[in-house]
């Protein structure tokens, strides 16, 4: 299995149909990223995502609304995000993870890969 636009083989590769006939493509990710951010920058693109934007956001409101607090407290100074995870110390991209949505400013500052081992554990 190759990518259909780069011809690389390493990684992995996402399947998508693109014709009437059935015909199957694969893509590498950084390929398939760069096709879909095309897409997004069209008028059909950017209206889907937008729908598909505001179904999450009606979904799970608690989710929301506790982004929107953490914001808030952000712009006001309530809280400051550090520049490293508080899980393996690496200094990157943090982002903000709530064990309970309920209590909005109790954030956990994790770079994304320790974010992603947390969701995985609330899962279980």
């Amino acid at each position: 299995m190759y990518c259909s636009r780069c011809k690389t083989t390493e990684g992995s590769m996402i399947k998508y149909n693109k014709s009437i006939m059935g015909k199957q493509y694969y893509h590498c990710r950084p390929c398939n990223s760069a096709r879909l951010a095309k897409y997004r920058k069209t008028e059909l693109g950017a209206e889907r995502t937008r729908i598909a934007i505001n179904k999450s956001i009606e979904k799970y409101q608690d989710k929301q609304n506790a982004r929107l607090k953490v914001a808030q407290a952000r712009k006001t100074g309530k809280l400051i995000k550090p520049t490293c995870c508080s899980k393996c110390k690496t200094e990157t991209k943090i982002e903000g993870h709530h064990e309970d949505y309920t209590k909005p400013l109790e954030v956990i500052w994790v770079c994304r890969s320790c974010h992603r081992e947390l969701d995985k554990l609330l899962k279980q």
